[in-house]
């Protein structure tokens, strides 16, 4: 049956909300704030009822026309119907929220605008799309399994989007289909170079090495589990590399694919950056970065004089890490250990250590419990948590503030455009 709603505000995942009159939540995608819309009930439960968007009765002004074709249909977009602008300002308010409703105190700390995306398009340099065994190759419909195929991403580069047309055209068949379930493009940022990752279905296990897609990329892997340590390249010749430029310092972080690394690369330049500028001191001392990956913050902290203790469990990751803080003008000491983030974090503790700030950009599960104990134990005069998930990292602040920290500063970072996800980076201080 076909009601009408009032969309009060958007709420995190990025669907809009509004109350049908005996006042249950109700819940619809692609809407706006203040909107007037037609639904269709799709599912309901005690507290709530899921609906499709019918009609648009009455539009925002804020609203604009999506320019994919795929969108509504893709499960990778939510936001494209809104302009960039008000993105930005409804990441904020959902930021806020988050933190109010875990009940951080922000008596002193001030809640920053949105770090714009440099590129709100076209910002992707990893994609990883689905196949199945009829040869569709694409993401996700939304809230299902089943692929929706497409042949250009608008949020993927285009040197990205040049290999998919190649690969669809001269590779993708019915063999090929048959092996792999998911397709991995990756642009180096700083050479352009194109990797492909195939990812085998379960039955597939052949130790044969990755398929020859030389027309589509310049690397190819497998991420067979049975040969994935045999599969790893050389350090001396990077897949991926992305060049730096802070104050007078220029340098270069090298990785491969089996690492992790922000994949909107220019804000990542602009992440760091502001962290670089929150952490510059006459005096740095001792600094503590978990989830270090590939250097992407311990590289530059160290060429501003920290001396570094980077922690991080992916041994590949350490690997590049060391061989990305060798720079000439490094004088400070690093030293870089693979191990559980919890277990590192008990063992300095055991071992009575303590460092005067601790980094930490972990994924989106956040820390456990141990962890946050163990952390606010060392008693750092300041820690900068980066976080991809509000959820999980209000729950990690509630229970630094209450162990001796207050919130100082709170910024939200806009790394993925045209999409619910939000970063976000908060500074704590010792009370």
């Amino acid at each position: 049956m076909k009601q009408t709603l009032h969309i009060e505000k958007i709420i995190h995942g990025g669907s809009g909300l509004g109350r049908l009159e005996g006042g249950l939540v109700v819940m619809v995608p692609f809407v706006l704030p203040g909107e007037k819309v037609e639904i269709k009930e799709k599912k309901r439960s005690k507290k709530f009822i899921q609906a499709e968007l019918l009609e648009i009765t009455q539009a925002s002004p804020r609203r604009i026309s999506p320019p994919c074709p795929y969108y509504t249909q893709c499960g990778g977009c939510n936001l494209q119907h809104i302009e960039y602008p008000e993105q930005l300002a409804l990441k904020r308010t959902l930021l806020a929220e988050t933190l109010a409703r875990n009940k951080i105190p922000l008596t002193t700390a001030a809640i920053n605008d949105t770090l714009p995306s440099p590129q709100p398009f076209a910002y992707r340099y990893r994609i990883r799309l689905h196949l199945d065994n009829k040869q569709r190759l694409g993401f996700h419909r939304v809230g299902s399994n089943q692929i929706i195929p497409i042949s250009r991403c608008l949020l993927a580069t285009d040197a990205i989007n040049r290999s998919l047309h190649i690969f669809k055209t001269n590779y993708l068949d019915q063999k090929l289909a048959a092996s792999w379930k998911s397709v991995e493009f990756i642009e180096s940022p700083a050479t352009g170079k194109i990797t492909i990752v195939l990812h085998p279905r379960r039955h597939h296990s052949s130790n044969a090495p990755p398929l020859d897609l030389s027309d589509a990329a310049d690397y190819t892997v497998s991420k067979n589990k049975q040969h994935f340590h045999a599969a790893h390249p050389p350090l001396n010749s990077p897949q991926l590399q992305q060049q730096f430029s802070l104050a007078d310092f220029d340098y270069t972080l090298s990785w491969d694919s089996y690492c992790f690394f922000q994949t909107n690369v220019e804000q990542n330049v602009q992440l760091v950056a502001w962290v670089w500028d929150k952490l510059n001191t006459k005096k740095p001392t001792t600094l503590l970065d978990l989830f270090c990956g590939i250097g992407n913050f311990s590289v530059p902290l160290l060429l501003q004089g920290w001396q570094i203790t980077g922690v991080e469990h992916n041994q590949r990751s350490i690997a590049w890490a060391k061989k990305n803080s060798v720079h000439p003008a490094s004088t400070a000491a690093i030293t870089y250990q693979c191990e559980n983030v919890t277990r590192s974090l008990s063992q300095f503790k055991q071992k009575k250590l303590g460092f005067d700030v601790v980094l930490l950009d972990p994924p989106r599960q956040g820390l456990d419990r141990e962890a946050v104990t163990d952390l606010t134990a060392m008693a750092p005069q300041k820690i900068v948590y980066i976080s991809c998930d509000p959820a999980t990292m209000a729950r990690d602040l509630a229970h630094m503030c209450s162990s001796g920290y207050s919130v100082a500063e709170v910024t939200p970072v806009d790394m993925f455009p045209q999409t619910h996800h939000i970063e976000s980076v908060i500074v704590l201080e010792k009370n």
